[in-house]
């Protein structure tokens, strides 16, 4: 069964609720010094001070005689801390280590979590004034699901948190529980209250009372490799460096201690792809890969994961231009060859890439991602699965031979798995799409004309519910992509997941968006060479749009004629001519709707001697 989350709602009125607390105080100098210093190292993970603070508020929590007597009435209590996304809170350790201490002095205590979507890239919340903690707090999603609502009905729920200050958090986290959940008492526990007026830079400097620069971290790692406790704080202070200090750091924490980091800012949080951390993750990625700590780069892996996409090779460029893997740097220049002869149809090409796509897609469905819960629910369901790609008038492009060429190869491990095949469609375009659609920057790329958008099934995915897998060559600025995910989720589709032969590191792609130029034509010229005649040379070739273009542009005619003449079947010759004939390149570009246009020279070339061979009437129809 698929349960629906529920988001927090707004600020409901409610009465303050229960609270209790270690310590309550006006002004952060009205803490001992060695206790601001023990905050502080608690706050970003150090062992010692996590267990100091922990002990304490297990019993804080023991000893308050509200939540006692509820204990011994209700025979248990529920623990939550302050909402977290996948990377945890200090409170969050905090919770579990007090949880712990109670279970040993005989409490039966179960944790909850309240989750959280965003606002991760706020990098120091203590820093915000009362207004705009509500507006973070609004931005933050706080969220329940229905079986936590459930588990917790009737219950007594304890949330702690390390430090009350607007008592924003706490408002949120309330009205949640009090919209969503019947609950038989919840009660506040923090470390610290500030009482009175709140001005942001005491909660500011409270957290930075020990841990002030990033050398102030060190003593925390010389516990053991399991500490200090990664929490988010901790992971935004480090990221917000500079590449030079980092480098230093990481090398006195060692490879261990920098896998911990770097897994934490792959997580669902994003912290990886976050503008404001990003350079410091750059860095430490880096220094991951010179050391050898991991193989390739796993950012753009987390990145295709979170955004539901599978793909085959992730590309970028060398200092010198040369095409390499993003993930390794290793060459990809072989590969982006054969990418580029399969964009004009090349039938082992597409086979080769076909291979090589289908293969990383049965990895991500045995490795149980997104794509396999699609698959699993549509079975439970009764629901279908449609491969797209993007649309054709009457002339395939090749990434719509490949979508067919990697939907019957995961057809073959769908099936054996007892999962529903997908139902390879080939989408329609009222027009031909741009002819030199690879050159176009992002902006012109959003602007195309309607017609030449994917018409997509509407009533049949309202009819049928059904889930899209959108499948292209080469993803550059995304907005193909874009505009069918909004088409298709418009339409009625349930959920949209990409395949992508090759995707280009975004950094690259909004440098420079003609880059998809560039791989189209690494292998095949500009105009009819060698190379074109040995793709058109097997038996089995078929016409592709990219191939039309090339062959019949009116710059290309005495290639044509050579092409024409030379060993070219003339089965593929036929193919040619009725797809150019099907795609109206008589009248593209023509100066008037009853004037031909500027392929209608080659068009007629090639009838010409499709006649000449006994293979057209003199009406231009094939025998």
């Amino acid at each position: 069964m698929r349960h629906k989350e529920h988001t927090a709602p707004d600020r409901l009125d409610l009465a303050p609720p229960p609270r209790s607390s270690l310590y309550q105080v006006a002004h952060f100098l009205d803490l001992d010094s060695s206790l601001r210093d023990s905050y502080s190292a608690m706050k970003y993970g150090a062992g010692d001070a996590v267990d100091l603070w922990a002990t304490q508020m297990a019993d804080l929590i023991q000893g308050d005689a509200r939540i006692a007597d509820l204990h011994g009435r209700l025979g248990r209590i529920y623990m939550a801390s302050s909402a977290y996304g996948s990377v945890p809170t200090a409170a969050t350790t905090l919770v579990a280590m007090a949880a712990a201490r109670l279970r040993a002095n005989g409490w039966t205590v179960q944790l909850i979590r309240i989750a959280r979507e965003g606002g991760f890239e706020t990098t120091n919340y203590g820093r915000l004034g009362p207004e705009a903690r509500q507006k973070a707090m609004r931005r933050r999603r706080l969220k329940l699901p229905v079986e936590t609502v459930s588990e917790v009905d009737g219950e007594c729920l304890v949330v702690l948190d390390d430090l009350r200050c607007t008592g924003a958090h706490e408002q949120a986290i309330h009205s949640l529980f009090a919209s969503k959940a019947t609950l038989a008492a919840i009660h506040f526990a923090y470390c610290i209250v500030f009482e009175g007026d709140f001005a942001a830079k005491t909660e500011d400097a409270l957290n930075h009372s020990r841990v002030k620069a990033l050398g102030d971290l060190l003593p925390f790692y010389l516990h053991g490799p399991e500490f200090p406790y990664v929490n988010a704080r901790m992971l935004k202070f480090i990221l917000l460096q500079s590449p030079v200090a980092l480098r230093q750091f990481f090398g006195n924490i060692g490879v261990g201690q920098c896998l911990r980091l770097y897994h934490a800012a792959l997580g669902e949080d994003g912290y990886f792809e976050k503008p404001r951390f990003r350079v410091g993750f750059q860095a430490l990625e880096g220094w991951l890969m010179e050391e050898n700590g991991i193989e390739q780069r796993m950012a753009f892996g987390a990145r295709n994961r979170r955004e539901g996409k599978v793909v085959g090779w992730n590309l970028a460029e060398d200092a010198h231009r040369g095409f390499i893997c993003a993930e390794t740097g290793k060459s990809l220049q072989e590969e982006v060859a054969l990418y580029s002869r399969f964009k004009f149809g090349d039938v082992e090409a597409i086979q080769a890439i076909g291979k090589r796509v289908a293969g990383r897609v049965v990895q991500d469905l045995e490795a149980g991602g997104q794509l396999r819960a699609v698959f699993e629910r549509a079975r439970e369901a009764g629901e279908f699965v449609s491969l797209t790609a993007p649309g054709v008038r009457n002339v395939v492009s090749a990434s719509n031979f490949l979508a067919r060429e990697v939907g019957l190869r995961v057809n073959v491990w769908l099936t054996q798995q007892g999962l529903p095949t997908m139902v390879i469609r080939t989408l329609g375009r009222l027009s031909s799409g741009r002819d030199n659609y690879a050159e176009l920057s992002a902006r012109q790329r959003a602007s195309r004309n309607k017609t030449t958008q994917t018409l997509l099934p509407r009533s049949e995915y309202q009819d049928f519910p059904s889930h899209v897998i959108f499948l292209d060559d080469v993803e550059v600025t995304g907005q193909t992509a874009n505009r069918a995910k909004s088409g298709s989720l418009q339409a009625g589709a349930l959920t949209f997941h990409q395949i992508l032969a090759f995707r280009v590191d975004p950094a690259l792609a909004l440098a420079d968006a003609s880059v998809e130029h560039r791989m189209n034509h690494f292998a095949v010229g500009l105009q009819p060479d060698a190379t074109i005649a040995q793709i058109l040379g097997h038996p089995d070739y078929l016409p592709v749009q990219r191939m039309l273009r090339l062959l019949l542009h009116p710059d290309n005619v005495a290639g044509w004629v050579g092409l024409i003449e030379g060993g070219v079947a003339s089965t593929v010759l036929i193919r040619l001519y009725l797809a150019a004939m099907a795609n109206d390149y008589l009248w593209i570009k023509g100066p008037s709707a009853t004037e031909v246009g500027i392929y209608a020279p080659s068009v007629e070339l090639l009838r010409t001697c499709l006649v000449n061979r006994g293979l057209l009437d003199a009406q231009g129809l094939p025998y």
